[in-house]
Order: structure tokens, then sequence, then C-alpha cells
């Protein structure tokens, strides 16, 4: 039960930065483009070894628990947001010493999504309005909120982890913006249509926002609180 006067909606989420903050070179140079890879590889964009999903959702896996650590992971439920069928949680649930409890969230899960013990579903879509007041307890307990190429989840997955003071990390994939082109034009004198502004206007949100990159093929640059 909410206390009287909180709001649930988070569509707004928190303040922008300043103006210029974009400009700032706060986006390293080197992640920009659509099919960076991380530089310490030796190879070219887009020629890493690792394709395809399950592969990607591995070396995210490994990235979450290098950054985030397995004590904040244990210390709640991971929030695993457009889970697909589960290869994300599933791969952190190995790479734990201990169980490793997750709630994928995922709209139209496939036939066969992962039944791996300690993993919970919920067959709905995720966004920063009506999701939270329904799953308030679920937020507020989660200890970190992650996306995977979320798609239209993406910003919302953003807005919620902020409002609430949550740790997130979320690898951006195809452009959706919460707001339309046209509010987006009204309410901060900008629009979104490539990739490479998607991502700054996803970190203008905050200036706690960190990027980092995955040594996998596709679009990889990572977004993250801790």
């Amino acid at each position: 039960m909410m206390a009287s006067g909180d709001s649930c909606d988070a569509s707004e989420g928190p303040r922008r930065a300043e103006s210029g903050y974009a400009t700032q070179g706060f986006l390293p140079p080197e992640i920009v483009g659509e099919r960076a890879c991380i530089i310490s590889t030796g190879r070219k964009p887009g020629h890493s070894p690792l394709t395809g999903r399950a592969p990607r959702a591995w070396v995210f896996a490994q990235w979450v628990l290098e950054i985030f650590g397995e004590k904040l992971l244990l210390s709640g439920d991971v929030l695993d947001v457009a889970a697909g069928s589960g290869a994300l949680a599933e791969k952190l649930q190995r790479l734990c010493s201990r169980k490793l409890l997750c709630t994928l969230v995922e709209p139209e899960p496939p036939e066969r999504k992962s039944s791996e013990t300690g993993l919970a579903w919920l067959e709905e879509h995720f966004n920063s309005r009506s999701f939270p007041c329904k799953h308030r307890e679920l937020l507020l307990g989660c200890s970190v909120l992650l996306g995977f190429h979320p798609d239209e989840a993406t910003e919302a997955i953003i807005d919620v982890s902020l409002r609430l003071k949550k740790p997130f990390a979320v690898v951006p994939c195809c452009v959706h913006t919460t707001l339309s082109s046209e509010q987006l034009l009204r309410k901060t004198g900008t629009t979104v249509k490539t990739y490479e502004e998607f991502l700054l206007h996803l970190q203008t949100k905050s200036s706690l926002i960190q990027t980092a990159l995955l040594p996998c093929d596709g679009r990889n640059i990572v977004l993250y609180v801790l």
C-alpha cells in the first residue's frame, strides 16, 4: 500500500541534467557507433566471435556479476525486463555461488522458456506507469533491474530505477522513446531519431549514469548506475 501523497507515475523520471550536459563529452568517442565493440579485444567493431543472443547474454551476465558483485545481486530479486526465454537469468544463476532469485518480466515468453528453480515469470509489459503501481513491493525489494535489448521497455527501466534509486544496467538496441517526437521537441527542444541520439537522450536523465562496452557483436553499449 502506497503512503498518502506518493505517486506511482514514474514516466517523468528524474529531472534532466542542465542544458548542454550532453555536449560535455560524457559519451566516450570510442563507443559511439552502432556496432562498437570493446577496444581491448583488438578486433574491429562488428567482428567479435561472440554472436547470437545466448552467447551475448552470457557476456552480459559476466559483466553484471563483475560490476555489481554477488553480494548485491543476492540481496533481493534480480529483475530481468524483456527477459525473452530467460537466458540472462540462467547464466547469472550459474555464475553465482548461491541460488540467485530472479523475476523475469516478459509479455510473451516463448513456449520453451526457462524453468530453472528460483525464476519467477511475470507475463506482462514493463512500463513506468502501471507496472510500478502494481508491483511496488517487488521493485522496492529487488537488488537490480536489468535489460538486455529491452526495446520499448528501455527508457522505462531507467526512469523507474532512477526514481526508486535502484541500481540498473541496460543494453539499448532499437530506438524507442517514452514520449513521441513532438512531445520530446516541446519538452527538451530536441528529437530522437538515431541510436546515438537515443543514447544521449537516456544518459542526460542523470549524471550518475555510466557507460561500458561488452565484448560481443551487435549493439553492446551498457548504460548503468551502481
